[in-house]
């Protein structure tokens, strides 16, 4: 069970197979766009790869949560609040 102050969930709109990888953060929304196909779950660790990069932490603290075949991806961000986690992401 997961208990709010252990972290949060990070809602995120995915763009596989774009031209470059970015993450953009606009009105609250998040967007990723990864060059990685959405085979094989290529995309996704695409972008596990990415937002731990651009939020300076470890893959283990990334988990998807919801929406494995979907372009609407939940992660959960353990270790962080909702607010760290759009700054982060914003610079």
């Amino acid at each position: 069970m997961r208990t709010p102050s252990a972290g949060c969930e990070l809602r995120i709109r995915a763009t596989p197979k774009s031209r470059r990888d970015s993450v953009e953060v606009d009105s609250g929304t998040v967007r990723v766009h990864v060059r990685a196909a959405p085979e094989d779950g290529n995309a996704n660790e695409a972008i596990t790869e990415l937002l731990a990069a651009k939020l300076g932490i470890p893959r283990r603290r990334l988990e998807l949560i919801r929406g494995a075949k979907s372009r609407a991806k939940t992660f959960w961000v353990e270790g962080m609040t909702a607010n760290e986690v759009i700054t982060r992401l914003s610079q």
